[in-house]
């Protein structure tokens, strides 16, 4: 039990530290090239023994690739992730992931898998979920879509 809670802190720990710098890359407050931190906490998750941390790993690589612009791979990142946080009942970070998927999808198919996400946050009596998205994983990313 104890060693599975010190893994539980080191995985919210890197996973808190990309997401800060992801989010600051975001909003220009500083250089897209820290975004090497959260790639560096990306891989670190990803060799973690835990399969219930590879959806953690994935939203952050989405996150980054879709700061980068490689919206292919963001999307393929964010579509596992969203997948994967649903196999273990994470189902907040498997919509918020599935949010950010919409959002760099665009267009019609975009707005539909946005209004599905929000559609689900709000049965679950959340008043805002692009906030909710937006604090899962910070990213202002946005390429054609119209949905809020």
């Amino acid at each position: 039990p104890l060693l599975r809670q010190v893994e539980g802190i080191r995985v919210f720990v890197r996973y808190l530290r990309a997401c800060t710098v992801i989010c600051a890359v975001s909003k220009g407050e500083v250089s897209i090239e820290l975004l090497s931190i959260a790639e560096q906490d990306a891989r670190s998750l990803t060799k973690e023994k835990a399969d219930w941390v590879k959806p953690q790993a994935a939203l952050i690589k989405g996150g980054v690739q879709a700061l980068h612009c490689d919206f292919e791979n963001a999307k393929m990142n964010l579509a596992f992730a969203a997948r994967e946080f649903r196999k273990w009942r994470q189902d907040l970070f498997a919509h918020a992931a599935q949010w950010h998927l919409g959002a760099i999808t665009g267009g019609v198919e975009g707005d539909g898998i946005i209004k599905d996400s929000e559609n689900w946050m709000r049965n679950q009596r959340i008043a805002d979920p692009k906030r909710i998205a937006y604090l899962i994983l910070p990213i202002k990313v946005n390429r054609t879509s119209n949905a809020s």
